[in-house]
């Protein structure tokens, strides 16, 4: 996947200028993973087919923002009427006069929805927290990428455990921001 924030972003926000820029893209990509996995959710706009549980005539669809859906199967691949006006629920509304009633009897309870998702452009305060992320790493050593706390004499200087682990690290304010964008609902991807 993509990174969800450019080059040109990250040296926008660094006090001094990019030398290193394979390492800069390596670390840029290695934050986007990072947001990805904690919100999970893709962010850029996808078009995916998920597995979800019908819930009493409803499923949630675990990507966001959905801007379009396209087709809703049964596990058989059977088409199944839906109705999706905005937001992630779909109403499910099994067409019953196709189907053989027996395995319905107690409802569907699973369908693959084909559906597009995520953001034609990554918003500005996720583009924030990968460049936080990544320039945190870019500006430590890979050799010093762990170490929390130093001192000479006197003198001491710690981080947090977070912003000593290099791209995988987040603050608790990054966090933060992220968590809007988390994931409500489960959900089986089928096509990737």
């Amino acid at each position: 996947m993509e990174s969800l924030a450019t080059l040109e972003q990250l040296e926008t926000r660094m006090s001094s200028d990019i030398v290193d820029t394979q390492r800069a893209v390596a670390l840029l990509a290695g934050a986007s993973a990072t947001v990805r996995s904690y919100t999970g959710q893709h962010i850029t706009q996808a078009t995916t087919t998920d597995r979800v549980k019908v819930k009493r005539g409803w499923v949630r669809l675990p990507q966001g923002p959905v801007t379009a859906v396209s087709t809703v199967r049964d596990t058989n691949a059977n088409t199944i009427l839906f109705e999706w006006l905005a937001g992630n629920k779909v109403q499910i509304q099994p067409n019953l006069d196709t189907f053989s009633f027996v395995p319905w009897q107690g409802g569907i309870k699973w369908v693959d929805v084909t559906y597009t998702h995520g953001y034609a452009d990554v918003p500005d305060d996720i583009v924030v927290v990968v460049c936080q992320i990544a320039g945190r790493a870019y500006g430590t050593s890979p050799e010093q990428s762990a170490v929390s706390s130093e001192g000479i004499g006197s003198y001491s200087y710690s981080t947090g455990g977070a912003a000593a682990s290099g791209a995988a690290g987040m603050l608790a304010g990054e966090r933060a921001i992220l968590d809007r964008y988390r994931r409500s609902a489960t959900s089986i991807s089928l096509v990737p």
